[in-house]
């Protein structure tokens, strides 16, 4: 006990030495680059959404069971009732491309998937799947009745905007993030499915599937994102693996496609910026 208080007085005469010895800062001096807006305290903050209908409302959720929504770039939030959604860390909610009135979200606690049909008041549970969406819920913005989530280890799929869902054959491992290919036909659209063990591309909007990691090294996977823009023929993939040194050089962390994954390239030692015409077309 006598141990436990010598500490607690050390700790105070320390703090009360630094406080005194501190200068006392000016009113605006020193103005942070970055300032808290919204939400804080209560646990951390996960799996941020941006709809792309409107940039200013937003989905975020806490480890502490909360959901929360924006319609202000995040000025202000509202926590969604407990009896209406509970928060899942392990998920992105989805945003409908066109409708701001759709959103879909995990129901935490392995729960389901659940859809609000007014902008985040009211939800319900929606569709079959066997457990709790990991990953994102994603949604094919020329085509918002096909989707694509992950469940456990496995990934489903939905063409009837998330009614009923059946599980793909082909990708394995935790899903990590899908991308759907705007540049293929909408009856025939290629479709992107990354999980902790690999990548796979269907060309038939997700019923066969075919592994697509040819010039990646081994077989953990990090992250994936992808871009793709019609209008100008163009399709470019990211994904991010364990790096480590191999003979003096750097083997692993970023790799990138141009060929709707068919082959990667690293792109750790040239950056990120594309060397090719067509990125000029993007903007």
């Amino acid at each position: 006990m006598k141990t436990r208080i010598h500490l607690l007085a050390a700790t105070a005469v320390l703090l009360l030495f630094a406080a005194s010895a501190s200068p006392q800062q000016k009113p605006g001096a020193g103005k942070a680059a970055w300032q808290p807006v919204g939400l804080s305290g209560g646990g951390a903050m996960f799996a941020p959404a941006i709809s792309p209908a409107d940039p200013k409302l937003m989905m975020i959720n806490c480890d502490m069971s909360g959901a929360y929504i924006t319609t202000d770039g995040g000025q202000n939030w509202k926590m969604i009732h407990l009896s209406q959604l509970r928060s899942s860390t392990r998920c992105k909610p989805a945003f409908h491309p066109t409708d701001t009135n759709i959103i879909y979200a995990a129901q935490g606690w392995q729960q389901g998937m659940k859809i609000s049909k007014d902008g985040g008041e009211k939800w319900e549970g929606v569709g079959n799947l066997p457990g709790e969406p990991i990953g994102e819920i994603a949604i094919d913005p020329g085509n918002p009745g096909l989707m694509l989530t992950g469940v456990e280890e496995d990934v489903y799929r939905s063409a009837d905007a998330g009614k009923n869902w059946s599980r793909c054959e082909g990708p394995r491992g935790t899903a990590i993030a899908f991308h759907f290919d705007q540049t293929s036909p909408v009856d025939r659209r290629a479709c992107l499915a990354a999980t902790s063990e690999g990548i796979w591309r269907s060309d038939d909007g997700g019923k066969k599937w075919a592994r697509k990691t040819t010039g990646i090294p081994g077989n953990e996977f990090y992250s994936f994102t992808g871009g793709s823009n019609a209008k100008a023929k163009l399709i470019v993939l990211y994904c991010t693996v364990p790096s480590k040194e191999e003979s003096g050089k750097l083997a692993g962390g970023i790799y990138r496609s141009l060929d709707r994954g068919e082959s990667w390239q690293p792109v750790m030692n040239k950056g990120l910026n594309l060397e090719t015409k067509a990125f000029d077309q993007w903007a």
